[in-house]
């Protein structure tokens, strides 16, 4: 493909061939190159290093990341503006024709630096996990700046829902960090695991009875002594 490049200015110094005339009535730019290339084989005529963000046949489009300001005209050297994305809220550099830039889940706004509801701005829109109100951290777990529940060491999960004993290899039931559960309809010293707060009773005893007869025994006998003594002494006073 054979291309041929001539300045705007071609008319006063170059011959008047067909290619020098094609080149120099079809070479606009708007103001945005003063250099074209005529490719023979399309008999097309294309502007060279378009300037001032513009890009095109005839530097009549805006380089991606760049939006046209219709507000003025095509020439001016500032109708190509900076899409400005925000490099974490939105998807890409490049917005549409009107500068809306595409924005990640959660991110709005023109140019993607604000969030929807429910997220927070932590370099890109995060979604919220917990609150004070809606959305709390269980079993004593504390939110950490709306981000993350602070969970204690027997839970965890998004919101501490869950023990962490689940996720060991022996599971709640024979792990010591699992919280005391118990089942509906039993005693407290049957409870799985014996996790009640008060240790497992073994099986009741008979009490040891047999000081407690010996004292009765000996109390029994006194008893008897001292009778007999008083009717001793009654008898002898009546004679």
């Amino acid at each position: 493909m054979q291309r041929r490049s001539l300045s705007l200015s071609c008319l006063g110094l170059l011959p008047q061939t067909h290619t020098s005339v094609l080149l120099c009535k079809d070479c606009e730019c708007f103001g945005h190159s003063n250099r074209c290339s005529y490719i023979e084989l399309l008999n097309t005529v294309i502007c060279v290093s378009c300037k001032h963000n513009t890009r095109g046949q005839h530097c009549q489009l805006c380089k991606l990341g760049y939006y046209r300001d219709v507000t003025v005209e095509l020439d001016d050297e500032n109708v190509c503006l900076d899409c400005k994305c925000n490099a974490f809220g939105s998807e890409s550099d490049r917005c549409n024709g009107t500068g809306f830039c595409k924005c990640k889940e959660g991110a709005t706004g023109p140019k993607c630096s604000e969030c929807q509801p429910g997220y927070l701005w932590d370099n890109g829109c995060k979604s919220r996990v917990c609150d004070n109100e809606l959305l709390r951290c269980q079993n004593g777990g504390v939110c950490h700046n709306n981000m993350r529940c602070q969970c204690p060491s027997a839970y965890t999960g998004l919101l501490c829902e869950k023990p962490r004993c689940e996720g060991e290899a022996a599971g709640c039931r024979g792990s010591d960090s699992s919280p005391a559960t118990i089942q509906p309809g039993l005693p407290l010293s049957e409870a799985p695991g014996g996790r009640t707060g008060r240790p497992r009773q073994g099986p009741l005893r008979q009490p040891d009875t047999r000081g407690t007869e010996a004292v009765e025994n000996t109390c029994r006998n006194e008893s008897k002594l001292y009778s007999n003594t008083n009717i001793d002494e009654s008898v002898n006073g009546d004679r």
